[in-house]
């Protein structure tokens, strides 16, 4: 594929929602006691779009169970979760699965060591004001000055209000290295200097971006892509299969060929018809609990 026809691609997959699931697991007995609370919790579904930062779904799942976002770990496909990546980037799909679990090591949303130095008397010898960004999601980068020693929030809302990005409703987060802000806390206390980027987002107002869903709702979205479908046959017992609806039929023929050991193949009929593996099952027009017939091609008429 070329790169022009790549970039296209991308950019028509951007914007698209899918589902993810967040299991928390746990890595460790003996260090996971204290979070018994945690264990029994039913796994999280997220509705979130493809080009939303994977930081956002972290920040919500640890404030959901009041994790510490230091050291929880956030893995897909055996890999270390970034704050940057993105779904479309990791080519993350409906349905694949995130693990959680309590780590020593950092998660990439991390405390940043301190970077001004106090004098031996006490005194700082920091900044009196910094120069920070906020970042929205689809929003311009906002450049704003604050004052190190006062509360950051009412600066930020300010910050962004003068910029004509305030969005009436919806509850504001702001996130600075994994630590969400509240009305205490300060530059000064986080260690902000000039360049720190501080994230932006309303849960409330995005929804659309990024939502935690009822299982029962995840469980209906699901059914939306897949259909259940049974392979019966005179001479093989009744295989039933869950496949997606966009999947080639070739993919349920071949297994349940393989299964049924027809070395040879068979044809697959459905209402009368023969279906052909190279189409899908909304092509063929399948619907859900539909029943495909297979004849052994060693029975066919010559």
């Amino acid at each position: 594929m070329k790169k022009t026809e790549y970039s296209s691609a991308k950019a028509n997959n951007e914007g698209q929602k899918i589902f993810v699931t967040v299991k928390w697991i746990n890595s460790n007995i003996d260090d996971m006691k204290d979070d018994d609370d945690i264990d029994d919790k039913e796994n999280i579904n997220f509705r979130i779009e493809s080009d939303v930062p994977l930081r956002w779904l972290i920040i919500l799942y640890c404030d959901k169970f009041g994790l510490n976002f230091d050291t929880t770990r956030f893995e897909f496909n055996g890999a270390r979760l970034r704050g940057f990546d993105t779904p479309i980037n990791i080519h993350m799909l409906s349905f694949d699965v995130i693990y959680a679990y309590s780590s020593p090591c950092s998660n990439g949303l991390v405390h940043s060591n301190s970077r001004v130095q106090d004098n031996d008397d006490g005194s700082s010898s920091g900044l009196y004001q910094a120069t920070i960004c906020i970042r929205m999601h689809k929003k311009k980068d906002t450049l704003i000055r604050v004052i190190r020693a006062t509360p950051l929030l009412p600066q930020l809302a300010l910050g962004l209000s003068n910029a004509g990005l305030v969005v009436e409703g919806g509850s504001m987060c702001f996130v600075h290295e994994g630590t969400r802000l509240t009305q205490e806390h300060t530059a000064k206390e986080l260690d902000i200097v000039n360049g720190d980027v501080i994230d932006a987002f309303i849960f409330d107002k995005y929804s659309c971006s990024l939502s935690i869903i009822e299982a029962s709702k995840h469980s209906q979205e699901s059914d939306k892509l897949y259909l259940e479908v049974s392979v019966a046959s005179k001479y093989h017992e009744t295989i039933y299969f869950r496949i997606k609806r966009n999947t080639r039929l070739k993919k349920l023929m071949d297994a349940y060929c393989q299964r049924c050991e027809m070395l040879k193949g068979a044809l697959f009929f459905y209402h009368g018809r023969i279906l052909d593996g190279s189409k899908s099952p909304d092509e063929e027009n399948l619907v859900d609990k539909s029943i495909i017939y297979a004849l052994p091609l060693m029975l066919t008429p010559k």
